[in-house]
């Protein structure tokens, strides 16, 4: 579930590496909970940066990296969603993602999940 998206993120490392101009720098906080493992097979959850997609408003994907060095080197790693969640878990945290524009939509193709950002970031 995304709980909250915004584009007033600030980055708090030290190290952390500027954003492309012209580009928004966004945070999703998203909680997780997970089914138990009934079948002993043991399937963890993956979900990061890489799960995402930007389409513009004329309908053209990006085709640059949504996240990259300046999305882990923003805020501590201890804020960011775990890459790999396992079976009967819970977890929060955020995904940062540096996009070339707040007017179009995030897809994310492995979980069937589209966001408006122009919807999602005013509220």
């Amino acid at each position: 579930m995304v709980d909250k998206m915004t584009e007033k993120v600030e980055c708090t490392e030290e190290w952390a590496e500027p954003r492309t101009k012209g580009n928004a720098l966004i945070s999703m906080e998203i909680s997780v909970e997970t089914e138990p493992d009934s079948s002993g097979a043991s399937d963890d959850f993956y979900l990061s940066g890489y799960s995402w997609k930007f389409v513009d408003d004329n309908g053209v994907v990006f085709n640059g990296e949504l996240a990259n060095n300046v999305t882990y080197s923003c805020i501590a790693e201890s804020k960011l969603l775990p890459d790999t969640i396992g079976p009967g878990t819970k977890a929060k945290g955020q995904i940062l993602l540096e996009i070339p524009s707040t007017e179009g939509t995030l897809l994310s193709d492995d979980y069937g999940v589209e966001i408006d950002l122009q919807s999602a970031l005013e509220d």
